[in-house]
């Protein structure tokens, strides 16, 4: 059984490194030009290196980007048996990075790219939980993926399956009536503080997780960035202060960070650990530049753990091994 089955947003990125974001007119040479597995696999590989069974549900164009995605994921351990390949572009991003650390997105999707469809359906009976992003829920109500998102959240809860939720930032772009329904079936929700205040209208951290559980969200993990991060079950509010590193590139560390909390749910380990774990997964990967298949290693957790004397989450990933 997989511990995770991630719905939808599965991307490639096209990521080149250039002096500056370019002006009109402007000439220059590319530094740095890679291909990393976006959007959906920043999540799905970064579970997956932590240990959990991972599988993703989404469809690939019948192209080379395509093909190459499924390498990047199956290379890291990620089941690929759940992403059909169809006519159509495989989703791409390309994504302009200055040496400034400031970027452009450039989204190459449209009704010409390859989409998942409610038929498609599979593998969530043989799931513990699902993964939902809000950039599934929020495209045009008649999209396939969205189509396809809200077909799975029903299977999920209707087979009592895990159901963690991360709207995103297209939150403002999912019906009112959709997203309070997802948060009510949510498991685990997590997002930053922007997101959560265009939900909630307020703007303090604390009163944001305590309003979003009441929504009905079980567990409220609030991403705050280089101040670390709140966690709330109802009960107990658990605050981990953030770490010193040197960020190199913050691509993906929401996407590493969700990981971490999933991983620790799954596992069944008490909140303050969730709270620690995530925040180091996500603060170590923030120190590399792009996400997907650049993201923190099992090796390098588990040697930032060694450092960190951080022996009880040293010992859980030993025994995981």
């Amino acid at each position: 059984m997989l511990d995770v089955l991630v719905i939808g947003d599965l991307i490639a990125d096209i990521v080149i490194e250039v002096d500056h974001l370019p002006l009109p007119e402007d000439v220059q040479l590319a530094s740095k030009m890679e291909m990393i597995a976006g959007g959906a696999a920043n999540f799905a590989i970064m579970a997956s290196r932590l240990g959990l069974r991972v599988g993703i549900l989404d469809a690939i164009g019948n192209d080379e980007v395509g093909r190459s995605l499924i390498k990047v994921l199956e290379r890291d351990g990620v089941m690929t048996a759940s992403i059909t390949m169809k006519e159509g572009k495989t989703k791409q991003t390309l994504v302009l990075v200055s040496k400034r650390g400031e970027k452009s997105f450039i989204g190459l999707i449209g009704g010409y790219t390859a989409l998942i469809a409610p038929e498609d359906i599979k593998m969530i009976a043989e799931s513990k939980g699902i993964y939902i992003s809000g950039y599934s829920l929020g495209v045009e109500k008649l999209s396939s993926e969205r189509l396809t998102a809200l077909k799975s959240l029903e299977i999920a809860e209707k087979l009592g399956r895990y159901i963690f939720f991360d709207p995103g930032p297209l939150v403002s772009a999912i019906d009112k009536e959709t997203l309070c329904r997802t948060i009510r079936r949510s498991n685990v929700l997590m997002l930053n503080l922007a997101e959560a205040s265009t939900i909630t209208g307020v703007e303090k951290p604390e009163e944001n997780v305590k309003m979003l559980n009441k929504l009905g969200a079980d567990v409220v993990a609030l991403k705050l960035g280089e101040k670390g991060c709140l966690l709330f079950d109802g009960k107990k509010l658990i605050r981990e202060y953030g770490i010193t590193v040197d960020v190199v590139d913050p691509t993906g560390a929401g996407d590493a960070f969700n990981a971490g909390v999933i991983y620790g749910v799954i596992r069944g380990l008490d909140l303050e650990k969730v709270a620690r774990l995530a925040n180091i997964i996500g603060t170590l990967s923030t120190t590399r530049l792009g996400a997907g298949q650049n993201l923190p290693t099992r090796k390098e957790i588990i040697d930032f753990l060694k450092r960190s004397s951080e022996k009880e989450l040293l010992q859980l990933f030993e025994r995981d091994e």
